[in-house]
């Protein structure tokens, strides 16, 4: 599960959630989530939270637009291109004047003649 902070008012209808004991003590009195683990809960009825709440969610799939993630996910060296640099690996030497390939001229835009730049006379 990950950590969301609600950026506006967001309803949930289904699905798991975490929440700590103070958001859990009044939806469990009405129903709305039922216990399903220690601080997760199932949501029953729709759910509804205010901007600033901090929760947590497995598979948030509608309300993305009202949330914000708190956990950052790095990639993992399975998740990376072939040949991407991985951290820990040792970096490229830097290239040698023999290495570079020669300079290219600069491009200038089709059709437009250079100008000279200067103030009047």
């Amino acid at each position: 599960m990950k950590r969301y902070k609600t950026i506006d008012t967001v309803r949930l209808f289904s699905g798991l959630i975490g929440l700590d004991a103070r958001q859990a003590k009044s939806r469990l009195q009405v129903g709305q989530i039922t216990p399903a683990g220690v601080g997760v809960y199932e949501i029953m009825k729709p759910v509804q939270f205010k901007a600033g709440e901090i929760i947590l969610l497995s598979d948030p799939k509608g309300p993305m637009h009202s949330l914000e993630c708190l956990d950052i996910d790095l990639p993992t060296a399975e998740d990376l291109p072939a040949g991407a640099p991985v951290v820990g690996d040792e970096p490229k030497r830097p290239p040698t004047v023999g290495d570079s390939e020669p300079a290219a001229e600069p491009k200038r835009s089709p059709g437009r003649p250079a100008v000279a730049r200067g103030g009047r006379k």
